[in-house]
């Protein structure tokens, strides 16, 4: 396939065309001031912008690239790229928690100490109240979902990214990217199951009894990890995975706490965890055997979604834009066959519906879908289309000529989505046995309808005996199911 030009998934910032360059010499002392490096450029074009400040130059690491590419890339989030980054909301949890207590609190006092001592001044139940509540505000206001979710968003639709583990409570992951929660031991029932994971090693607000919050609860989860399942999992996959850690600050125990037991619990064999953050006092000094680089997690990920499309590894997300509009182009055409065709007057009408409710499905289900990265690997794509081909032979081996247009049209959906915009005005929108492809026009159809009784006389017959059983109002529609005789076709 053709190498695909990558779209920037940044919104709402135009940057700032830089000013051409000088001939004039500016070293100092010869009438002007030192050029400005790249990343001074970098903090002028972005000074505007509260998002784009954050947005430092890179260079992606080579093993984070190619971990990636092979679908070895192990994500560990914080709560700094949700609901506790400072864009999200006014206050994080900390904050508010922290004021609440007010003077009883010990000034620089841990996460899990103020969570501690609310909890032993106001109880359980209300600390979980106002947790829920901190974070019930995310699906009460859009404009703070799409703020909290820019991560996810962003990470969502790489195939490559199956596996995730988050210290974070919220169900982001779970809305966003499509990922199957592990929480409890009773979860890994779904382990085998194919899809993206993501393991909560603190809890989920889906299940309040898990979340991790208090000093106690702390201790019990490093113990947990120590010799349960979760951590057992956590250890292989850290063993064949490498990880990458966003949303951390220098500050942030948890943070470092993990990272502590990790490196004593894999010694050697951790392999190279890259840590992306913009705390500048995380370095390589403090994190021994990490790579530390000092930008924004969304940004990153951006990046290096930005890569692999160059390298042909993910099909960008332009190739996602037109789908939404030939949704509407197939309805469209559905509308016209049925103001200007009838079933009884040409019976084989009914395999261009057809194929026009399989390409509606094949592209509704790609959108549907989109966020869980299913659709952005080329390969996995071209190889869906091809097995989708494969039946459809085997139904019109079959004789079962319904089931094959059908299927035509879901596997045409597939094959739309790879071809770049010149080839896809070729796309049909008709399909007609007997006539070798479809056609991309009404008139076009209309002008071989005449003759498909005699180009293809086994379909025509088939087409014949559903008119007859059926009212000259019914409109033919096939369901998103494939018949069960074809369920043994591999």
């Amino acid at each position: 396939m053709p190498v695909r030009k990558a779209v920037s998934s940044h919104r709402g910032h135009k940057s700032r065309k830089q000013p051409a360059r000088s001939r004039s010499t500016n070293a100092p002392g010869a009438g002007g001031s030192a050029e400005p490096s790249i990343g001074e450029l970098d903090r002028r074009a972005s000074s505007d912008c509260d998002l784009c400040k954050r947005n430092r130059t890179f260079k992606l690491p080579a093993n984070v690239v190619q971990a990636a590419k092979r679908g070895r890339l192990l994500i560990f989030a914080g709560a700094g790229i949700s609901t506790e980054g400072s864009i999200a909301y006014p206050q994080t949890l900390y904050e508010r928690i922290s004021s609440e207590l007010g003077a009883t609190l010990v000034a620089g006092s841990s996460f899990p100490a103020v969570m501690s001592a609310y909890e032993a001044e106001h109880g359980r139940p209300r600390l979980l109240q106002g947790i829920k509540s901190h974070l019930d505000y995310v699906e009460a206001f859009p404009e703070v979902e799409l703020m909290v979710t820019r991560f996810h968003s962003e990470m969502a639709t790489i195939s490559g990214l199956q596996e995730i583990v988050t210290t974070n409570w919220d169900t982001l992951f779970e809305t966003a990217t499509g990922a199957e929660p592990i929480v409890i031991p009773d979860d890994y029932a779904f382990w085998d199951l194919p899809g993206r994971k993501v393991f909560k090693i603190h809890g989920s607000m889906t299940n309040l009894s898990t979340l991790v919050i208090t000093k106690a609860d702390y201790d019990k989860c490093y113990r947990r990890l120590s010799r349960g399942i979760i951590g057992s999992t956590l250890k292989h996959l850290l063993a064949v995975r490498t990880p990458l850690f966003v949303g951390y600050s220098f500050e942030d125990e948890d943070f470092n706490r993990i990272y502590r037991y990790l490196r004593r619990e894999m010694r050697d064999i951790l392999p190279r965890a890259c840590i992306v953050t913009i705390d500048h006092r995380i370095t390589p000094d403090t994190h021994d055997g990490a790579v530390v680089i000092h930008t924004d997690a969304t940004y990153f990920m951006a990046q290096l979604k930005q890569r692999l499309v160059a390298d042909g590894v993910m099909i960008g997300e332009d190739r996602f834009l037109g789908i939404a509009k030939r949704i509407r182009k197939i309805s469209a055409a559905h509308s016209s066959l049925r103001r200007t065709t009838t079933v009884k007057a040409h019976p084989s009408v009914i395999f261009a519906y057809a194929y026009l409710d399989g390409q509606r499905h094949g592209f509704t289900r790609m959108l549907s879908r989109l966020r869980t990265g299913e659709y952005s690997h080329d390969h996995d794509v071209q190889h869906k289309a091809q097995a989708y081909d494969r039946l459809r032979t085997a139904a019109t081996q079959r004789h079962m000529y319904s089931e094959a247009a059908y299927l035509q049209g879901y596997a045409d959906a597939l094959i739309y989505l790879l071809v770049p915009d010149d080839g896809r005005r070729f796309a049909p929108l008709y399909y007609a046995f007997g006539c070798g492809g479809g056609f991309r026009t009404l008139s076009e159809y209309r002008s071989a309808l005449g003759h498909l009784a005699s180009l293809h006389k086994a379909s025509f017959r088939e087409a014949k005996r559903w008119a007859d059983r059926h009212l000259e109002t019914t409109e033919p529609h096939h369901p998103p199911f494939l018949h069960p005789s074809l369920a043994d076709i591999d």
